[in-house]
């Protein structure tokens, strides 16, 4: 059997729903998964009644560093879901995402390209709790004013015409909410920050570091497990699934990429 601590439903910028997720995964014969949706534990908690594989409940949180461009990505794995905190905290950073995608689309309107949230909503065939660019490059494809999502994603990068900058938390404090909720924090792939310096002082703060991805080389993995040694972190692993057929940038069938159970285990 084989696991999975990293994956994407449609409650953020997957593209199944969690229910369709899980049934996938135990089809795979899947022993643990992990749903781990940015900014939001809405999917998961919509879950009922599951058996026959164990789902752990999870997040991922878009965070930077103070002295940083590069993005940190904050995995927390078994975060309490009821957490009115935690709950708050997500809904604040969700909000966030709203009223960036509410000047994106601003932006769009006065480049002649009208798109509503319902638009998106019907590109990607629901309502997420978390608004990402790429629900928005959907729904340019879909109303016709781009060939492709790829085509259209390229308006809304930095520099572009329609970007509107972010602002995520502090890594630090995406770490203690993670914390507060009864979780455990995991530095999701180290390869992607591109500072392995920044990696090494990230690793002082975290409980874990995300040492298997499918965009880790072999050389990427063994450096990753010596940092984890060297700050007594755990291990994890995960292939950051979001169900796009054809996706470029993760594997687009789940199972694709997996860690051992024994490693999973442990974050039981």
């Amino acid at each position: 059997m084989a696991s999975d601590l990293h994956t994407h439903t449609n409650f953020s910028d997957g593209f199944l729903s969690p229910a369709e997720l899980v049934e996938t995964a135990k089809n795979l014969g899947m022993k643990i998964l992990a749903i781990t949706d940015h900014d939001t534990v809405d999917g998961v908690a919509s879950l009922k009644n599951i058996n026959g594989i164990h789902i752990i409940p999870g997040v991922e949180i878009t965070a930077q560093h103070p002295n940083s461009r590069d993005q940190l990505h904050i995995i927390g794995l078994n975060v309490d879901i009821n957490s009115q905190g935690f709950k708050n905290y997500l809904d604040e950073l969700a909000g966030k995402r709203r009223k960036r995608a509410e000047k994106i689309l601003e932006k769009l309107h006065n480049l002649n390209m009208d798109i509503t949230f319902e638009d998106i909503y019907a590109a990607i065939e629901g309502i997420p709790t978390t608004i990402v660019r790429t629900h928005i490059s959907k729904a340019l494809a879909y109303k016709g004013f781009y060939k492709s999502e790829r085509e259209a994603y390229a308006i809304l990068k930095h520099g572009q015409l329609a970007y509107v900058p972010l602002k995520h938390p502090q890594y630090l404090d995406a770490i203690e909410a993670i914390h507060k909720a009864g979780g455990k924090a995991i530095l999701a792939h180290p390869k992607l920050v591109r500072d392995d310096d920044l990696v090494e002082e990230v690793a002082r703060h975290v409980d874990g570091i995300e040492a298997y991805y499918p965009r880790h080389s072999w050389m990427d993995q063994q450096r990753y497990l010596a940092i984890a040694r060297k700050y007594n972190l755990k291990i994890s692993g995960g292939s950051d699934f979001h169900g796009k057929p054809g996706d470029k940038k993760h594997p687009d069938k789940l199972g694709a990429f997996t860690v051992e159970d024994e490693i999973a285990e442990k974050w039981l």
